[in-house]
């Protein structure tokens, strides 16, 4: 794959703010040579770092290619796996995300590995397993993207989340209800189903654990209210596991809610990854010919998300627009050397290719931290820069 003899440069040049003697080429190096989670996390924490200082996405993408390979060989809880969800697995995967996170500057939206995301990730980990492993450094990353994303629903959102969690993890269930019920009311209002679920039902134990069985009740009717058939089956499977772990044992009135809104989804199954597209004529891609003279902070392509679904522009060619309904799955986008993932109503940018190649990449059902997954409120816009910036905009 051809990304550019600048992005090269920059990959094998050092950054003295966080390592005077590594380069993200000595860095990858080494990580292949690793096998120890410990050691792999420490080494793709400092190649993320160096990858998000060199502002340029290709460089970030580079990293991303590399750690999505780590990804795929450690033990974790991620849904759909082989065999049960093993809690002692799933630490690793956190210890793993939270060691990364560490390094990485969180007020920033990055189209690979963010921040934020794997704030998230490590607060959703959190609900699942009933405990505060990282929730406080999980807090500190969503708390301060919020803040310098004002325009971003999402990001506001999460951060409620966060404080509901936080009140959870010092016994204060009582304070936890009023800001997940804030962060409840946007995820139905934005059709957030999988948001939804974890919100709700860390919303619904809480209001247990407070003797407040109707309150428990009222927050799974919000979660199934945005269960839909555009919603993934993979939300789903998140909900269903969710509910079995954090509220077992709960009133009937109480699951009644889930119980109805997973019958559509019983003969579901898994979501099998969609085939890929065909692949350009050999040669230069549309945004490979616009690269050179392109600006370092204008978006290379835009994201809209409408009440009807999502809009697609590029800024290497003005003339291009098309859209793109939400549906319960979605393969990739393709488009003059972009490709686009979509999950529900969220966003990310799977690759960026200057040089035609093969063709895009089948359905990920299961999004990873490789790629930053954005959900997107009605009227709100992603924008991805060549530096790998993302900001979301209202309209």
């Amino acid at each position: 794959m051809n990304y550019g003899i600048s992005a090269w440069i920059l990959i094998a040049t050092s950054c003295p703010a966080l390592a005077r003697t590594e380069t993200i080429a000595e860095l990858l190096a080494r990580a292949k040579k690793q096998t120890a989670t410990v050691e792999l996390s420490d080494t793709f924490s400092r190649a993320i770092a160096l990858a998000h200082k060199a502002n340029d996405v290709l460089v970030e993408q580079q990293v991303s290619d590399a750690f999505a390979e780590f990804l795929r060989k450690i033990p974790g809880d991620t849904p759909g796996g082989p065999g049960p969800v093993d809690r002692v697995l799933a630490r690793s995967r956190r210890d793993a995300y939270a060691g990364i996170l560490r390094k990485l500057e969180s007020k920033r939206g990055d189209a690979f590995v963010s921040a934020h995301m794997l704030g998230t990730q490590l607060l959703f980990a959190a609900t699942n397993n009933n405990d505060d492993d990282h929730v406080p450094e999980a807090v500190e990353a969503v708390a301060a993207y919020a803040r310098a994303q004002k325009a971003n629903q999402c990001a506001s959102a999460i951060a409620l989340y966060a404080r509901g969690g936080v009140a959870r993890t010092h016994k204060k269930n009582d304070e936890a209800i009023a800001p997940l019920d804030q962060a409840l009311k946007t995820c139905v209002a934005e059709g957030w189903s999988e948001l939804a679920a974890y919100v709700g039902t860390e919303l619904a134990a809480d209001a247990l654990d407070r003797k407040q069985t109707p309150k428990a009740r009222e927050a799974m009717e919000a979660v199934a209210s945005t269960f839909t058939k555009d919603t993934s089956p993979r939300a789903a499977q998140v909900w269903q596991r969710l509910v079995g772990t954090r509220l077992e044992g709960a009133p009937a009135e109480v699951l009644e809610p889930h119980a109805n809104a997973m019958k559509a989804f019983e003969s579901g199954g898994g979501e099998a990854g969609a085939p890929g597209g065909a692949g350009g004529a050999p040669g230069p891609t549309k945004l490979g010919k616009a690269w050179k003279d392109f600006s370092a902070t204008a978006a290379i392509v835009t994201v809209q998300r409408t009440k009807e679904g999502f809009e697609i522009r590029e800024g290497f060619d003005r003339e291009f627009k098309a859209t793109r309904a939400i549906a319960a799955q979605m393969p990739p986008f393709a488009d003059g050397g972009v490709t686009l993932a979509f999950d529900g109503p969220s966003v990310a940018l799977l690759r960026i290719d200057l040089e035609s190649g093969p063709g895009a990449p089948g359905e990920a059902p299961w999004p990873t931290m490789a790629n930053a997954y954005y959900r997107l409120a009605v009227g709100e816009t992603y924008a991805v820069s060549k530096q790998g910036v993302v900001t979301i905009s209202a309209k």
